[in-house]
């Protein structure tokens, strides 16, 4: 099995128009935080292959919306805005699932080092994987 590992930084030869020809043999891609949502929806679509992500420290435009789905769709709707969460990746965040033959856990975030959204102390990241 091969895995397309992604995190942190846009890599211009994957953001390219030989991603296809180039990573044909990837079986699943693993993101592992900080990256646009359009980046990993644009690898889903060249590579037709699942796509896990969780978020990091930076980039959480959209964590709210997958963190909190329900509540953040309600106060959009309220709002009259159009949001498009979807971009074909699957968000495994404090999640187990069992894709293509493996059993893959979502952490995301980092340790807290302000009050700021994806940061938790050890005893929070403790109990969360525990859930």
């Amino acid at each position: 099995m091969k895995i397309l590992c992604l995190s942190d930084q846009v890599d211009p030869t994957i953001y390219s128009t030989s991603i296809a020809s180039r990573y044909s043999d990837v079986d699943i891609v693993i993101s592992s935080g900080d990256l646009p949502m359009e980046y990993l929806g644009f690898i889903v679509s060249c590579l037709n292959k699942p796509l896990l992500f969780v978020f990091g420290n930076h980039n959480l435009t959209e964590y709210d919306f997958y963190e909190n789905n329900l509540e953040h769709t309600m106060k959009m709707k309220m709002r009259n805005e159009h949001f498009e969460p979807e971009h074909g990746a699957e968000y495994i965040g404090f999640k187990s699932i069992y894709e293509s033959g493996l059993l893959i856990m979502g952490l995301g975030g980092c340790m807290a080092y302000t009050k700021g959204s994806s940061q938790y102390t050890e005893l929070q990241m403790t109990i969360k994987i525990l859930k």
